[in-house]
């Protein structure tokens, strides 16, 4: 008997154990009572899992319990389980499928909508202006909000459909797919192992964005200037483009110079290594020959009646 009593109390024990971890990972109590639930119809919510957050302004505010395919409807019913403080949901509420990252997790955001008092009378959002408050008093009929009741249905309008990554790339031409395919390959390779740099790239926007909107502005003072410039660089570009030959030669010329002056590495090292010594005696020069500048500047004063007769 005691050997039994033992194995019954682990067998608990575990039960309660794997139901703990079960729970503290996101999964759902099987003794929990259900809380106030609504549902909406996605058409494309493949991504989406059970126990999905639902969120409204960034808060959770619930979880999706349940992913069904009415047979009426081309699309996923989901089923929400909101959190008392959060309820009821308003009928005028917008739903939306988002992600937390490009490829992350799926999650269901909502709308707040009309707010509703303990009694569900309407209740004006003390967020929105006065000149744009909608006195929801004077609604009525199909217009009039009113909050979802247990088990109640967002209507399909009020359900806005997310623009997936793979319906903007189909809207893409082919031969744009493949150039967009090779722009992210080479951009790949470019970045490879420059993450660091890219980070602190990203760091710098800030001060970049202060200290570019004061060069902006004093181009903003230039308008008419800067327009003068931009319309003759398509002149500057024409007249190359009609010199192609002349353009092309003069980039031949540019890099032989630059190969004899990389042929001639060390000598140009020498010569930027005596140019300091060089510019100082310059300057000495130059000192000395204001020196002899002042004192001549007499003589040649007097010689000038000389010069003249």
């Amino acid at each position: 008997m005691g050997k039994i009593a033992a194995a019954v109390g682990f067998a608990i024990s575990c039960f309660m154990i794997l139901l703990y971890l079960w729970v503290t990972f996101g999964g759902s109590s099987p003794f929990k009572p259900k809380s106030y639930r609504v549902s909406a119809d996605f058409e494309e919510a493949i991504t989406l899992q059970k126990e999905a957050d639902v969120r409204i302004g960034g808060v959770s505010v619930g979880k999706v319990k349940e992913l069904e395919l009415p047979e009426e409807a081309n699309a996923t019913r989901v089923v929400m389980e909101i959190e008392p403080a959060y309820a009821p949901i308003s009928s005028d509420a917008n739903a939306t499928l988002r992600q937390k990252t490009l490829l992350g997790e799926t999650y269901v955001e909502l709308t707040t909508g009309t707010q509703f008092d303990d009694n569900g009378n309407p209740v004006d959002d003390p967020a929105t202006p006065d000149d744009e408050t909608t006195d929801v008093s004077t609604l009525s009929g199909d217009d009039a909000a009113e909050p979802l009741p247990e088990d109640g249905h967002l209507d399909s309008s009020n359900v806005v459909e997310q623009v997936q990554i793979d319906e903007i790339f189909n809207a893409l031409d082919e031969e744009t797919r493949q150039a967009f395919q090779l722009w992210m390959k080479n951009s790949g390779v470019a970045i490879n192992g420059r993450g660091l740099d890219l980070n602190d790239a990203f760091g710098n926007l800030g001060p970049f964005s202060e200290d570019a909107s004061d060069v902006l502005a004093t181009l903003r003072g230039q308008e008419e200037a800067l327009r003068g410039v931009v319309r003759n660089t398509g002149t500057v570009f024409e007249a190359l483009t009609a010199r192609d030959q002349e353009l092309a030669g003069a980039i031949v010329g540019t890099n032989r110079t630059f190969r004899a002056l990389a042929s001639r590495d060390e000598e140009l090292a020498e010569t930027f290594q005596i140019f300091p010594t060089f510019n100082n005696e310059a300057r000495l020069l130059l000192e000395r020959l204001e020196v002899f500048a002042g004192n001549a500047d007499p003589l040649f004063r007097d010689l000038k009646p000389v010069a003249r007769d």
